[in-house]
Order: structure tokens, then C-alpha cells, then sequence
């Protein structure tokens, strides 16, 4: 441990390469060796792109501009690529140890085992030199580095601040370096290959849906060492890009020029393809030609519209024909299936359900956003809640449908996720998250740099997410992505057409749902009545603000969940001290009276419980709660509350 001088502290962000200058987080194989293993030759020390996970308050700044820190918590999380090799951690950091009887001890843990420990009894910056074996950064991709401090404080409580945060210890820098290794052999990657493409946000760090023009167009591949580079260098536009069947090219839009562009995945052979926005790409299976298909004519609505599809083939943009014309298609949300037939589409916002391409029809299967049509044998479709946390799957044949958590991402911590999309594998999937700056109404408006691309994989019976993959590694903003998986690297679902959902299984195991019944729900909402299964006295913990019609557009109507701790059961059975309870605040963009609940005040509520009401899944639902985990309940009277 060095103690540095009192100056006034490293800028945070000298640790954070710029985007699209990410070095290489390891060397290129030079050979394979018949076993199946690389040779990797000696590298020099590479900076690795350091980010910031749970447990970090704001970045803060010196008056003088000059420095920049941030504090945390009793437990905080850096994260990073694994280099696969040892890493050098150098973190400067200053403790207030005066503050209590002894000093202050911070520990460093990966994966939950101890792998350093410093006193801190100096409230001066201390600089920490470590060396990481390969050994101790252990065999994920993604390396999570806890800094856990033994004695936090609150301001407010020791000096005269209106500071209530809770502050272990400040951090001005951190860094990791990976470091120079001899000849060495390393087993061959067994992960599928994987590619992603998606938007950077260099500017305000809250474009998520691509309208502004300070956006880098980024690139990952899992097995070509560079790590996450911009394909181009300038910043654009950039919208919504896709990657092509061959996982060759990527697809994108320009919005304010109306242009739809493709470029081959090096970063060479930059073309226009077509007028209008970029909403999938296809191949077909019969002959290979790849197509882009794209929506013409904007209309101005929220969000936008096509009155038209148009595809153009790839390879000669100047062969194109309208495949569609009878219904405005929303922009985010178009997926054709495996044969081309049909599209996943919201037609528009937001009624969800298939496009018969083919004979112009269309069949409405929920109300949500995000749709997706999974690229496998069987006829699978998704649309996204109005809680950004669940997909409600259907089997377009059978109208079977179940709902499965995609929130489950240890990085996202139930947080609300977005962007979702079916890859090119009917076992894979790509999202971002978490949101969790800006107003609770709307956190996705927020963004921020913790929100990070992140690849999911269903069981084999696309039932369940079984495990993630964390893509990006960084403090950027990151949005908008399409992913690609090299065809044979990745198990099918199970059987050639995959099989039925079956219940339990886990906490994001899928749960059979009924499909929304609008006849059904309109006569709900009329009488404010229903069955629900129990009654029970409830006292507010914390009262909210309401959320308000603005807040929550573009959806028109939203509901509102507050904690609430259990009085006493009058009817039916629960066991939980404590309970989320949903309740109307926003019908037809105008708030509900009545809505608001005093903290302190008893309510006597008709429960049903949230996720076995289909025709909520794709209202608005705003979160006030500081467990995630609760109950969550649907308040049933509430439906009766009139603007």
C-alpha cells in the first residue's frame, strides 16, 4: 500500500477506454494444436475496459474539473472481460477511518471468496497494487470483483450535511491491466461463437431508441480477440442494426436521412440499399438470396408507422417488391418466421400478433411491444409487458401460451430490461438492461452507462432462460442490439419443433397464461368486480408519487405497485409479511381519482395475483418498490377507478 499525495484525485474515466478503442482483452491464436488446444504467444500488458456494477453511488467531480470519484457502498462490483491470463488491479482509494473506533478494512472478493484484504487507517488516498492470477479471476467470461468495506457511514449522521447515502470508501481510480504471459497452452473456447451488433450513446447517454446523431455503431465477436469496437468511426444516426443471416454484413438505418444502409462485418464495403427504416432481414431457404426488408412512408405517429413493407435483395438492392400493405407497422417490432410467411408485428402499438404475408391478413395474439418470431421449426411468437420483464410466448398453431421472466440477468437485478429480440437461434435471444436511472415511470428514457448488452438461452424446451451472457463491459450507454449465433454451435430446442411448456422448474421457469379476452376485460373494467382469490388489510409503507400520463407515454393507460406490509388475511391464505400490490392510476392518458395511497393508511383489497391477468400484460406498469422480489399482486376494486 502507497499513500498518495492529498491532490485532488485521478479522473475516473482515464481507467474507461473510449468507445471503439477497446483493446484486444487477448491475444489472436497462432496455431492449434492437435488436441485441440491454442498456442498463445507472449503478450504485453493490455488495459482492460473497466465497468461499474451494483453497489456505486453517481460519478462525482472536483470543483476545479480536475478529478473525478466515485464512492461506494458496504459492497460494490467492478466488472470486466476475462482477460484468461494474470491481470495486474491497481485502485486508488481513500477511507474515512477517523470516523470510527478502529480502521476501516476493505476487502477484494471474486465469486464470493476473499482474495484480499487492506487496513485503511489513513483518511489520505492509498494506492493499491495487486497481482491477479489467472487462477483467482476464475473461468467465466465476465470477471466481478467485489469491494466489500467493513465500516460505512452516513454524512447527515456525523457532520452538519443533508447527505443520507450510505459511503464506504471513495475511489479514484481504477484500472486493470492484463498482463504479459509466457507460451502457454489454453483449452479451445467451447461457448458457440457469437456476434453482436448495437448503438453507442456518446452523447447525453439516453438515446435507446436511436434519435439522435451522436451514436458509434458497435461490434462484438466472441472469437476474434478485439473485443467491442465501433465499425465506423463517426458518430450517426444509427438505428436498429441487423445482422444478416451469413452473420457477414450488418444492417442499419439512418433516420434523418431515411436511408437504410448495410456494411460487410470488418467495417468495409459501406453501401445504401434502400429509402426508409431497416426492420429485418431474412434468408431465404430455398435458394440462400438474403432480403431487407423495409418500411416505407413514415407516418408520424408515437411510435412510428409504416403504411408499407417493401424487401430489397441484398446483394441487388434494385429487386425489391411490396410484401405488405394492409395494416401501419410499428418500427421495433417486425420478425418474419423461418419460411417467410409470417411476421411478427405490432400493427401497430400496441396490438400484438402475425402477419399471413402471404394472403395480407392479420391475427391480434396480445397487446404488448417487442414482438419477435422465433427463427426455429416451430411457430413461435413473443410480445414484451408493459413491465419490461416478462415475453408472453405463443405457439402461433395452437394458441398455447406461456410467460417467461427475461429480467433474471444477475447484472440486471430484476431492474426493468429492453430491446428484446430473437436471434438468429431459436434458443438464443439479446436484450439490454438494466434501466435504472431517471423517474420510476420511465426509466427506459433514462438509459445510462449500466445498461449493458446481454445475451440470453433458453432451455431446450424454450420454457425458460437457462443461462446469460453478458456482452458488453463498460460504463457506455448500450442499446439497440441484433445478435448472431454461428449455425452449429448451439443445440437445437428439443425435438425438431421443440415441445410444450411445463410449470416449476425454477424462478424463471415459464407459467401457463390465458390469452387476453378484450370482451372480457372491458366488463372488468365496468364493474370493478372479479374473483379474486383473496382479501386481506394492508398498510402503505411508503407512499409514491403517482405517475402521470406524460410520464408514462407513449402508453395510455398504467398502474401503479407500492409496498404494502399485511394487517391481517380476511379471506383466503398468505403467508408473506409483506406484498406488492398493483392498483390503476392512469386510464385512457388521464389519471384515475382517486389513486393515491396515503403511507400509513389501512386498505382492505380484493387480491388476484398480478401475472394470472392477461389483460394487464401490456399496460404500463410502474414499480415503487425497493424489493423486487415481493409478491405482486393486482388490485382487483381498482379497476373500477374512473379518470
Amino acid at each position: 500500500m502507497r499513500i498518495l499525495p492529498p491532490a485532488a484525485g485521478l479522473p475516473l474515466a482515464a481507467f474507461v477506454l473510449s468507445a471503439g478503442c477497446a483493446a484486444p482483452s487477448e491475444p489472436a491464436a497462432v496455431a492449434n494444436l492437435a488436441d485441440g488446444r491454442e498456442r498463445v504467444p507472449p503478450a504485453a500488458p493490455v488495459e482492460v475496459t473497466v465497468g461499474h456494477d451494483e453497489g456505486w453511488h453517481p460519478v462525482e467531480h472536483a470543483a476545479s474539473g480536475e478529478g473525478s470519484w466515485r464512492w461506494t457502498t458496504a459492497r460494490a462490483a467492478l466488472s470486466f472481460r476475462n482477460p484468461r491470463r494474470p491481470a495486474r488491479l491497481l485502485l486508488d482509494v481513500q477511507g474515512r477511518p477517523h470516523l470510527f473506533d478502529r480502521p476501516q478494512v476493505l476487502s477484494l472478493a471474486v465469486g464470493g471468496r476473499t482474495l484480499r484484504e487492506e487496513t485503511l487507517d489513513t483518511d489520505a488516498v492509498v494506492r493499491l497494487d495487486y497481482e491477479l492470477t489467472e487462477a483467482e479471476l476464475g473461468g467465466g467470461d465476465v470477471v466481478s470483483l467485489e469491494l466489500r468495506v467493513d465500516r460505512t457511514f452516513v454524512p447527515a449522521e456525523v457532520a452538519d450535511s443533508g447527505d443520507t447515502r450510505e459511503l464506504g470508501v471513495r475511489v479514484t481510480r481504477a484500472r486493470v491491466e492484463a498482463r504479459g504471459a509466457a507460451h502457454r497452452d489454453r483449452p479451445a473456447a467451447a461457448a458457440p461463437r457469437l456476434r453482436v451488433a448495437w448503438t453507442r450513446d456518446v452523447g447525453g447517454g439516453a438515446d435507446f431508441i436511436s434519435l439522435g446523431e451522436q451514436l458509434l455503431l458497435m461490434a462484438y465477436d466472441s472469437h476474434d480477440g478485439r473485443g467491442e469496437r465501433a465499425v465506423l468511426g463517426e458518430t450517426a444516426g444509427y438505428a436498429k442494426p441487423l445482422i444478416t443471416p451469413d452473420g457477414a454484413s450488418i444492417v442499419f438505418t439512418i433516420r434523418r436521412q431515411n436511408a437504410v444502409y448495410a456494411i460487410d462485418w470488418d467495417g468495409t464495403g459501406l453501401r445504401r440499399l434502400a429509402d426508409g427504416f431497416g426492420l429485418d432481414v431474412w434468408a431465404d431457404p430455398v435458394d440462400g438470396a438474403q432480403w431487407v426488408y423495409v418500411g416505407v412512408d413514415e407516418a408520424p405517429t408515437d411510435p412510428p408507422t409504416y403504411p408499407a413493407v417493401r424487401r430489397h435483395r441484398l446483394d441487388d438492392p434494385a429487386v425489391s417488391e411490396v410484401v405488405w400493405d394492409a395494416r401501419p407497422v410499428s418500427a421495433d417490432s417486425f420478425q418474419l418466421s423461418a419460411d417467410g410467411r409470417t411476421a411478427a408485428a405490432l400493427m401497430p402499438w400496441p396490438a400484438a400478433g402475425v402477419a399471413d404475408l402471404d394472403r395480407g391478413t392479420w391475427r391480434r395474439l396480445g397487446e404488448g411491444c417487442w414482438t419477435a418470431f422465433s427463427p426455429g421449426a416451430r411457430p413461435l411468437f413473443w410480445y414484451f409487458d408493459g413491465a419490461h420483464r416478462n415475453v408472453t410466448i405463443v405457439d402461433v398453431d395452437t394458441e398455447e401460451r406461456w410467460r417467461v421472466r427475461i429480467d433474471g440477468a444477475p447484472v440486471v437485478g430484476g431492474f426493468e430490461v429492453y430491446h428484446p429480440r430473437w436471434t438468429n437461434h431459436p434458443r438464443a435471444i439479446v436484450l439490454t438492461g438494466p434501466y435504472t436511472v431517471g423517474e420510476r415511470a420511465n426509466r427506459i428514457r433514462g438509459g445510462g452507462g449500466q445498461v449493458e448488452v446481454l445475451v440470453g438461452f433458453f432451455d431446450e424446451a424454450v420454457t425458460s432462460i437457462a443461462s446469460w451472457r453478458r456482452v458488453t463491459v463498460n460504463d457506455e450507454p448500450d442499446f439497440y442490439p441484433d445478435a448472431w449465433i454461428e449455425p452449429g454451435t448451439l443445440p437445437e430446442p428439443r425435438g425438431a419443433a421443440g415441445s410444450r411448456p411445463a410449470r416449476g422448474g425454477g424462478p424463471d421457469a415459464a407459467e401457463s397464461v390465458r390469452g387476453p379476452d378484450p370482451d372480457a376485460a372491458e366488463s372488468t373494467r365496468a364493474s370493478g368486480s372479479d374473483a379474486a382469490v383473496l382479501v386481506v388489510d394492508v398498510r402503505v409503507r411508503e407512499e409514491a408519487a403517482l405517475p402521470t400520463p406524460a410520464s408514462i407515454a407513449p402508453y395510455r393507460e398504467g398502474l401503479l405497485a407500492l409496498e404494502y406490509d399485511v394487517v391481517d388475511v380476511v379471506e383466503g391464505r398468505l403467508d408473506a409479511p409483506v406484498v406488492a400490490v398493483a392498483h390503476w392510476v392512469v386510464r385512457d392518458a388521464r389519471t384515475v381519482a382517486g389513486a393515491e395511497r396515503p403511507a400509513g393508511r389501512t386498505f382492505r383489497l380484493a387480491l388476484a395475483p398480478y401475472d394470472a391477468r392477461p389483460e394487464l400484460e401490456g399496460k404500463r406498469l410502474v414499480l415503487e418498490t425497493s424489493d423486487l422480489t415481493l409478491p405482486l399482486f393486482y388490485d382487483v376494486a381498482s379497476a373500477g377507478l374512473a379518470p
